[in-house]
This record gives C-alpha cells, sequence and structure tokens, in this order.
C-alpha cells in the first residue's frame, strides 16, 4: 500500500471518527426536549405551558419566554423592561445545569441579586430534590421567626385522603387543586405559608430585599392540565397582582428544557432539517 493511500486513509478514518464525535458524544452534552414538561411556552401538549401564556395574555400581562438561562435574567429582561417589578416563572424536575452536579455559587448570587432588587422568582416544581441547594436553604432556614423548615415526604395519608386530586386552602379563602401526595415544607411560618395544610405548606413565599421568592410544590398547579381547576389561575393572578408592576412582565423559563439557547454546535448541527441522516450517511 503506498504512503499516499494510506495517509488518505488515516484522513478519511479520522473524519469518520469525527462526525461519529458529533453525532453521537456532542449530542449528548446539548440540551434536550426529552424531559417531563411542565409550563413551557414551546410545549402544547398537557404538561406544557401554552395555556399559562394564552391566560396571561388575555389577562392583559405581558409574557416573554426566557431563552437564556435564568442566571442572566437582568439582562435578558432589565435591559428590556426595566429593573424591577418583574416576574420570573421556572418549572419542572429537571436540574438546573445539565452538566454539572452543583450550582455554582456565583450563577445564584446573579438571580439572588435580581431578586432582591424587587423583582420576584416563582419555582414549581414536583420534587424538593431538583432544587439547587442555595434555594432550598432559603427555605431551610429561619424565614423571619425561628422556624427550621424541613423537606419532608412522609405521613401523607395523614393530610391526604389518598385521591388523586386534592383541594388546599390557600391564604386568600379560595382552594387550590393539587394532584397526587407532593412534597411539602414542615413547620413553615405562618405569615409566608400561602396554601396547604396545618403544618404542611405547598405554596410558600419567602421575601429577599425588595423582592420575593415563591415555591409551589406541584407541577400540575400551573400547567394546561391545572389550570382552569378550582382556584388555581385565580391564586396565581392574585401573586402576579402583588409583585408586577405596571409594566412588568411576566418571563417563563424555555431554556431548561431545551427551548432556549443553542449550548453546543452539536445541537444546532443536528437540529438542521435533514442533517442527522447526512451525517450518518456520511459516516456509512
Amino acid at each position: 500500500m503506498t504512503r499516499s493511500r494510506q495517509s488518505t486513509l488515516i484522513v478519511c478514518g479520522s473524519l469518520a471518527g469525527l462526525l461519529f464525535l458529533i453525532v453521537v458524544a456532542g449530542s449528548q452534552f446539548s440540551l434536550g426536549k426529552d424531559s417531563r414538561l411542565t409550563c413551557v411556552v414551546e410545549d402544547t401538549r398537557t404538561g406544557g405551558g401554552a395555556g399559562l401564556q394564552d391566560w396571561a395574555s388575555r389577562m392583559g400581562i405581558k409574557t416573554i419566554p426566557l431563552r437564556a438561562p435564568l442566571w442572566e435574567v437582568s439582562d435578558e429582561v432589565g435591559d428590556e423592561l426595566g429593573d424591577r417589578g418583574n416576574c420570573l416563572l421556572t418549572a419542572g424536575d429537571r436540574k438546573w445545569l445539565q452538566h454539572e452536579s452543583e450550582f455554582p455559587q456565583e450563577h445564584w448570587n446573579k438571580i439572588h441579586h435580581w431578586i432582591a432588587s424587587g423583582n420576584t422568582l416563582i419555582v414549581v416544581t414536583n420534587s424538593s430534590g431538583s432544587l439547587p441547594d442555595q434555594l432550598a436553604n432559603e427555605f431551610t432556614q429561619p424565614a423571619s421567626i425561628n422556624h427550621l423548615v424541613e423537606f419532608r415526604k412522609e405521613h401523607h395519608k395523614a393530610d391526604f385522603s389518598g385521591k388523586s386530586e386534592q383541594l388546599v386552602p390557600t391564604w386568600w379563602g379560595g382552594k387550590m387543586e393539587i394532584t397526587g401526595t407532593p412534597d411539602s415544607l414542615v413547620n413553615y411560618p405562618s405569615e409566608l405559608h400561602l396554601a396547604g395544610f396545618s403544618g404542611r405548606t405547598i405554596l410558600a413565599k419567602r421575601p429577599l430585599g425588595k423582592g420575593h421568592l415563591y415555591l409551589l410544590l406541584d407541577g400540575s398547579v400551573w400547567a394546561n392540565q391545572g389550570l382552569d381547576r378550582a382556584d388555581n389561575a385565580a391564586t396565581l393572578a392574585r401573586i402576579l397582582n402583588e409583585t408586577l408592576s405596571e409594566h412588568g412582565v411576566l418571563a417563563i423559563d424555555e431554556y431548561r428544557h431545551g427551548y432556549g439557547r443553542v449550548e453546543s454546535f452539536a445541537s444546532f448541527l443536528i437540529a438542521l432539517p435533514g442533517a442527522a441522516p447526512l451525517l450518518w450517511m456520511s459516516l456509512i
């Protein structure tokens, strides 16, 4: 075999290996859309948030999809609509960072500063374990009075009848419908308890500087399938009425579930029409 032929084979083999890495490894390191979605505007299925956006528009509330990470919310929302009086809703059980086990403190510092400046973050999840430690600590430290709050999933039968759907009282006298037996905050300060049962908080509030942090431990309440049940929409309307300024905006997190900014060349490349089959044919 001649040297030039050997060189050609080496180059072809290298290109084939590169294509393989792009298709297989590259796609693994990009954000995907295969997780359970909650309140994501781009998803029009039952668990999505298209209904939430439509409801907010009919209420006269301006909404924007946040396609950048949450820690960039100050740049994405602040520059367009002012630094205060805005609200960001992020929902789902997916990790806040796709490829890191711990949430960096500098990311949380930026989010915390945005909230403390006079904005609101609403976090909706089915699992308290999906929360970054920094955010969970805001609800497990003494909040205005010396009550230590703990995440627990025990003794559900004491508060729930075992039905798949339950009505829980809210602070304003309405009823919020939840699904199943979600996580709850135990012995949360009564003045910051917004919905749940005695000693069991499903919807909680936490002041941070001039802003507020809300935590809802049931992902179905404000998704498409739950927004029109009981007083779920009315409860969210009251929160937004208290937190949004006259020109404030409701930003809905699209980034965490892969509907936001592309984070890798491979994910961008494979998303192009016919790109994946073409790459495989080229490899073959």
